[in-house]
């Protein structure tokens, strides 16, 4: 699984792009249903996710995801 950040969320269009951390690469297009169907009904930029990439018609998607605590989300929320 790829590793990496969701940006560029457009709520009403109900698509964006997730950024790769880990493989480094270009942005992979992400459909709104994706996310739903991994739980996530309010999508935020910046959300971790781990996910699946799928060729289609020649480009990158993401095909299956889930929403995953980063390193950035546990030292924003410790109790030091």
């Amino acid at each position: 699984m790829a590793i990496g950040r969701l940006v560029r969320f457009n709520t009403e269009r109900g698509f964006g792009f997730v950024e790769l951390d880990y493989p480094p690469g270009a942005d992979v297009f992400i459909h709104g249903v994706v996310l739903r169907r991994a739980g996530i009904v309010a999508p935020k930029n910046g959300q971790a996710l781990a996910f699946e990439v799928d060729d289609y018609n020649g480009k990158q998607r993401v095909k299956s995801c889930e929403a995953i605590k980063s390193y950035a989300d546990s030292a924003a929320t410790s109790d030091d």
